[in-house]
């Protein structure tokens, strides 16, 4: 029994519907699989329609983007298996909001250096809840002013160029890990030393904030793999992987399974949802 508990459709920014995503996952020989689309559950009812139909066991998720405001560190915090989805509607409707701003203000800023029209981005982002650097990025691919998603245009416009880059302001940290709470969810930090040092996994585990680490991540360190499995052995927080899968919108090839979650950590995820449930 494995699963991938990291993956992206089109409600985000992974480049395949879920239907795709599911069929692929069975597969790839996922016996589970979670749909963590940043900001938002919209898919989660159709995948797991569709997982059922498949054989596939989906876990609902959905990621947060976060930022710790006393340090500056940025962190990504996924909510597996909400009792009440409902109280996380505001903070993804929060931070959606802020995406479109970003996103609508870039579209406008590379605008004004290529040819691209909104309609032509709107063709790949019509079934996101927000427009990507990926949607942009497709467009001028479709022009023909870059081969790939990712590589020297992107770094020129969004990357160290930062030409028509728009920052966003990220959700509080902290309070996203006591909404999960409060929706009944497992925390799991994500990728945890992508953008932070280990030390901030080390303060949520010591504070109680989390109830998982994502230690096979291909986002990880790799220096830092030995230090994260004896935080969670330490903490007792479950170990979960994902490929972070988000199709050819990616900056490197991350098919699903590439990172995974074994059967202790689906087992244990089911169990400390139950746990919550009782409370």
């Amino acid at each position: 029994m494995i699963g991938d508990l990291h993956c992206h459709t089109r409600m985000s920014d992974g480049s395949l519907g879920i239907e795709e995503l599911i069929a692929y996952a069975k597969r790839a020989g996922m016996d589970f699989i979670s749909i963590t689309d940043h900001d938002t559950m919209a898919a989660v009812d159709r995948a797991i329609v569709v997982g059922k139909r498949h054989g596939v066991h989906v876990i609902p998720g959905v990621e947060f983007s976060c930022q710790d405001h006393k340090s500056g560190y940025k962190a990504h915090v996924i909510c597996y298996l909400p009792m009440f989805p409902r109280r996380l509607e505001g903070a993804c409707a929060k931070m959606l909001e802020e995406r479109i701003r970003a996103g609508n203000q870039e579209m406008k800023n590379v605008m004004r250096l290529y040819p691209i029209t909104l309609e032509q981005v709107a063709r790949y982002s019509s079934q996101s809840r927000a427009p990507y650097r990926q949607h942009i990025m497709h467009a001028l691919m479709e022009l023909g002013y870059t081969d790939k998603i990712f590589g020297e245009l992107y770094d020129d416009l969004f990357g160290s160029g930062r030409r028509c880059r728009v920052e966003k302001e990220y959700l509080e940290l902290h309070d996203v890990t006591a909404l999960i709470r409060q929706a009944g969810g497992v925390v799991c930090l994500a990728h945890p030393t992508q953008f932070a040092p280990v030390d901030m996994a080390v303060e949520l585990a010591e504070k109680g904030e989390i109830d998982a680490i994502e230690v096979d991540s291909r986002n990880n360190k790799p220096e830092t793999m030995g230090e994260l499995t004896d935080i969670a052995e330490r903490y007792g927080l479950i170990r979960t992987g994902g490929s972070d899968f988000h199709g050819f919108y990616y900056d490197r090839p991350e098919p699903i399974g590439t990172c995974i979650t074994d059967a202790k950590g689906i087992t244990d995820l089911f169990a400390a949802a139950k746990a919550y449930r009782k409370e």
